[in-house]
């Protein structure tokens, strides 16, 4: 195949650092009843090269004939029920059929997995055992053909762990033997249809593979023998992808409890009938997030959403996730809704014109943090959107406010309990006026969100998570008051209560109390 396409105007071979595997590219602009006459060029490319290849004693037909070609050169699988759970061998596992979709996390099992793994196959090797289980695998089956491809739901990371390991001792002389050549190839298949394109996959991968190599020579035949012939999976193959995912929550509920984030992770995939490319890319840079970073945006955004309502924002746990599920917009739509409908359809129709070619501009979607959550492709977004705000607001303090956003991460007491809970409030605050203001008043929002929420601090002996979820549902809070208000004015005329220096119990913030009691005056003469 590569000696024979020779690159031409838009179709050509392109080989990947001389090794024999590659990508046959065809890049052409497609217009309206063009796209099939694409496949026709790839196929009259190809099929005389295959056809010589293959066998010279059968000829097929163009393109009548490219089923019996296909179902030839493919391996052979025995056809499972996908419906009931299958107790498949590791020697039986079909890795050419699997593949990982993109919206997956990056790979980050590292060493001690590996070495954990290599430890078990020995250690109940060793021991006489039957079989040992190695998990469970979900997959979500493309079709009903009885070869059809199936992406893995849940078993990434322990999948490709393990396919690491296979790979290298079948390429040891000594294991040659136990693999079943069939087992091999569909080995090689794997590796050579997937590709990982991440720095964090690419890392941990190359990390495991040293180690692996660095303890396989402990290994004696009969692990090996072991491992392919009595280590075994629990494979869930299903149809319907939301069943897929429905079956990974329950699958995780029974064993340690997932983050609140994951769990609307799997929700919200479940309302997105095909990804897109925006998709794709918005669940990327959510697999990239760190997840205690996750758990503090998500808790961030929720205490903003409850406080708005003078609700409990003190904790967000599993039981709190309906806070993130909206409606659907395959579903009937209420009258209220509509206008989300509308924005994110305007928003759409922008992006894609041909106009965007020329001027490189992006219509954002509309998100506010106190409106309604639309499931699916709009969350993502949501969550990649406020991600990108809150990391904006160190840049808002230093420019509109400096003298109070240095004070805040420099004075002595900052880091006690009490003052960390009263800059929760403050950058919550920000983060709500920027979002549904901009920066149109800000240096002056950022004065009034100073003054009201370190009032709390000052004026109470101590201040516990407690004392700040009460603060922040208050009537007259900054959160209730920026949620009513139609422009940034009505924040700017937001009339504080007044602090007598004999209602400030706090000792030392010397600092603090200097800047609270300069702009405290001026707003009092105001």
């Amino acid at each position: 195949m590569i000696s024979s396409i020779a690159t031409s105007n838009n179709i050509g071979w392109h080989n990947w650092s001389h090794r024999q595997r590659g990508l046959l590219r065809l890049e052409e602009e497609v217009y309206d009843g063009t796209f099939e006459s694409l496949f026709d060029k790839l196929w009259e490319a190809t099929i005389s090269i295959l056809q010589n290849n293959y066998t010279s004693s059968k000829r097929y037909a163009p393109k009548e004939e490219a089923v019996a070609l296909s179902e030839t050169l493919a391996p052979t699988h025995e056809y499972h029920e996908p419906d009931e759970p299958r107790i498949v061998k590791v020697e039986n596992l079909e890795y050419d059929r699997l593949t990982i979709p993109s919206y997956q996390r990056p790979y980050k099992w590292g060493v001690k997995n590996v070495n954990q793994l290599i430890d078990d196959v020995v250690t109940f090797c060793e021991r006489g055992t039957q079989e040992y289980r190695l998990g469970t695998l979900v997959l979500h089956k493309l079709s009903k053909e009885p070869s059809s491809e199936m992406e893995i739901v849940d078993g990434q990371q322990r999948s490709i762990t393990l396919l690491l390991l296979l790979n290298e001792l079948h390429q040891k002389e000594e294991f040659t033997d136990l693999f079943l050549p069939e087992f091999r190839d569909s080995i090689k298949l794997f590796l050579a249809k997937k590709q990982f394109h991440d720095s964090i996959s690419k890392q941990h991968i190359q990390e495991n593979i040293n180690a692996i190599r660095f303890r396989i020579v402990e290994l004696k035949k009969k692990h090996v023998r072991f491992l392919l012939s009595n280590c075994s999976f629990v494979v869930i193959a299903l149809y319907d992808i939301s069943e897929a995912f429905q079956f990974f929550d329950s699958q995780n509920a029974r064993g340690k409890e997932l983050e609140p984030h994951d769990l609307l992770k799997a929700y919200h995939l479940r309302e997105i009938p095909q990804l897109s490319y925006t998709d794709f890319q918005n669940i990327t840079g959510w697999e990239k997030m760190e997840s205690p970073y996750l758990s503090s945006l998500f808790l961030l955004l929720f205490r903003i959403k409850r406080w708005i309502e003078a609700q409990n924002g003190r904790f967000f746990t599993s039981n709190s996730i309906d806070t993130f599920k909206g409606y659907s917009t395959h579903q009937s739509q209420l009258p209220y809704q509509r206008i989300f409908l509308m924005a994110d359809c305007y928003a759409q129709i922008y992006n894609n014109d041909i106009s965007r070619r020329l001027d490189k501009q992006h219509l954002e979607y509309p998100h506010q943090i106190d409106q309604a959550i639309i499931n699916g492709s709009l969350f993502f977004d949501m969550i990649r959107y406020y991600s990108e705000k809150h990391k904006e607001l160190p840049d808002l303090g230093k420019r509109y406010s400096n003298k109070i956003w240095s004070t805040l991460n420099s004075y002595p007491e900052h880091h006690r309990d009490g003052d960390k809970f009263t800059r929760i409030l403050f950058d919550a605050a920000l983060l709500f006026y920027y979002d549904k203001f901009g920066t149109e008043g800000i240096d002056k929002a950022i004065t009034k969100i100073f003054l009201w929420s370190y009032a709390m601090r000052l004026t109470h002996d101590s201040v516990k998570r407690t004392t700040m979820d009460n603060y922040a549902r208050e009537e007259n809070s900054a959160f209730r008051t920026i949620h009513s208000a139609t422009k940034p004015f009505d924040l700017l005329n937001w009339e504080l209560p007044i602090i007598k220096e004999t209602s400030i119990k706090q000792k030392g913030m010397a600092s603090i109390k200097e800047i609270f009691h300069n702009l405290h005056q001026i707003e009092s003469e105001q």
